[in-house]
């Protein structure tokens, strides 16, 4: 039981370090004149190009493509500089769940 608990932390660690380095490239390479086209259900009512940007480019400058452009776009648009935290966020934890150490600094924890 022990090392079935160790793998799936070790799992949930990867993807969320996976997911943060996803999350820091589309950010840090984020168009605002980026077109996304072709979205489906939720995506299309939750993405309105914006009308400052004209014209839009032709093709999509992110390095993550549509789907990164269209995630930094909503990180961004939710919480603002507040994306960067919470990307930082996941790359600590992350780091915490690889090293499998017990946290006891209370200002980590």
């Amino acid at each position: 039981m022990a090392h079935s608990r160790k793998r799936r932390l070790d799992l949930m660690g990867l993807a969320l370090f996976a997911g943060a380095i996803f999350a820091t490239l589309s950010l840090l390479s984020y168009h605002r004149d980026d077109p996304i086209e072709g979205l489906f259900f939720p995506f299309n009512r939750l993405y309105q190009p914006d009308v400052l940007v004209y014209p839009q480019a032709e093709r999509v400058a992110n390095i993550c493509g549509s789907f990164g452009a269209l995630s930094a776009e909503l990180m961004l648009r939710v919480a603002g500089y507040g994306a960067y935290y919470a990307v930082i966020s996941l790359f600590v934890w992350s780091v915490a769940l690889l090293s499998q150490r017990v946290i006891v600094a209370p200002f980590i924890r």
